[in-house]
């Protein structure tokens, strides 16, 4: 994709353009993720012409490799599993699998080292302090692993001021939300929603004008609400479900992302109620498309303590493509969304809320093209972006 219309800054002057980054942590970027395509189209917006290269592991390959993925170089790294992870870091790579990494840093050299969540960043951290320190780091919390990994509140505490020891030690430090920043005590935090990037006009234009597969086209008389993303209990899928089903025959949940093994059986179930269609994993562009087709978005999280302050990428690919939310009341997007008149905080556990919902919904739609909330926070916080990294190399 092009870059956007609307250029916040002239391109860095070359001395700028000569250096590496490295991004470690954008797993889901080979299987075209919208989310980590979207992290990457900032980086390279921010940096248009320094070498960028995300690496990656797998245990499907024997040793490391590396290849082009359209304006990015790949570094795919051998993952090994010997003995079990660290349950107090929530590790999704061995020791033998940092090492690994390490010796692939030390190849490349890199000046600024974009580091994913606590898992990366502590590869990140011991590069620095072992092997260049004048390496340049930014710690980008997407997920706060205290919460989502501690199984008691003393196991919570330690992880969070790890956690709050990482991101005040980085050279800059990136989260996705206010909360994130204001539950890790971050002193300069750059915030920068989910899935902003700056390349929205043309993800709008490309989804919309493209050739639909037909497993993406609905009928004229069907609703669709999306419901996307890895299916598991917590996700809420069965609400969902039985909030179409009291909504008549035409409106169908379409689901996609891979299921939980231990939630197939359910899944099945969901299935052959003809609710729910399921479409499978998508890419980035496909993913695109069928958000652009749907006539509602659904992210029925389960209100707990993370998801009372923790944003989803989902709100705001809603907003890209403008369509109304469906969210579980208690949560943070619910709050959001009705804050911004784009979408309604549902109680799944009252069966009345089904009434008049459609019409609601109809409301926010007209909300939703009065004013383009997407554009209004990318242009904000991508310009601030593009400003506090480009000011990493001063």
């Amino acid at each position: 994709m092009q870059r956007a219309s609307y250029r916040l800054v002239s391109d860095p002057p070359e001395r700028i353009s000569r250096n590496r980054i490295a991004v470690i942590g954008a797993s889901y970027f080979i299987s075209g993720s919208a989310a980590h395509s979207s992290l990457l189209d900032l980086i390279r917006y921010a940096l248009p012409k320094c070498p960028i290269l995300v690496l990656e592991s797998s245990r499907y390959v024997a040793r490391a490799s590396s290849q082009t993925r359209g304006r990015f170089v790949n570094v795919t790294v051998p993952k090994m599993r010997l003995g079990s992870q660290s349950a107090m870091l929530g590790f999704v790579m061995t020791v033998q699998t940092c090492f690994r990494f390490l010796r692939e840093l030390i190849g490349i050299r890199p000046k600024l080292l974009h580091v994913i969540n606590m898992d990366s960043a502590i590869i990140g951290f011991v590069y620095r302090t072992i092997v260049d320190p004048r390496c340049l780091l930014a710690y980008h919390v997407m997920d706060i692993y205290a919460y989502l990994h501690a199984t008691n509140t003393f196991l919570r505490a330690i992880l969070l001021a790890i956690e709050r020891f990482f991101a005040n030690s980085a050279s800059l430090a990136i989260t996705v939300s206010e909360e994130f920043a204001r539950t890790l005590g971050i002193r300069a935090p750059l915030i920068v929603y989910p899935g902003l990037t700056p390349n929205y006009e043309e993800i709008r234009a490309a989804a919309r004008g493209g050739k639909v597969q037909p497993r993406l086209q609905k009928s004229q008389d069907e609703k669709w609400i999306l419901c996307s993303g890895i299916v598991h209990r917590k996700r809420g899928l069965d609400k969902i479900v039985l909030l179409a089903k009291s909504l008549g025959d035409m409106v169908k949940v379409v689901c996609t992302g891979p299921v939980a093994s231990d939630y197939r059986r359910e899944f099945e179930a969901l299935v052959a109620t003809n609710v729910l269609k399921p479409v499978g994993f998508l890419d980035s562009g496909e993913y695109y498309q069928l958000v652009a087709s749907c006539d509602y978005v659904a992210i029925p999280y389960d209100a707990d303590e993370y998801y009372q302050f923790a944003p989803t990428y989902k709100l705001y690919e809603a907003l890209l493509f403008r369509k109304p939310v469906i969210a579980t009341k208690g949560t943070l997007t619910a709050k959001r969304a009705e804050v911004l008149g784009v979408g309604i905080a549902m109680d799944f556990a009252i069966r009345d809320n089904a009434r008049g919902l459609l019409n609601k919904l109809e409301g926010n739609r007209t909300e939703l093209l009065k004013q383009d909330h997407y554009a209004r926070f990318a242009h904000a916080q991508i310009s601030e972006f593009v400003r506090r990294y480009l000011g990493l190399f001063a």
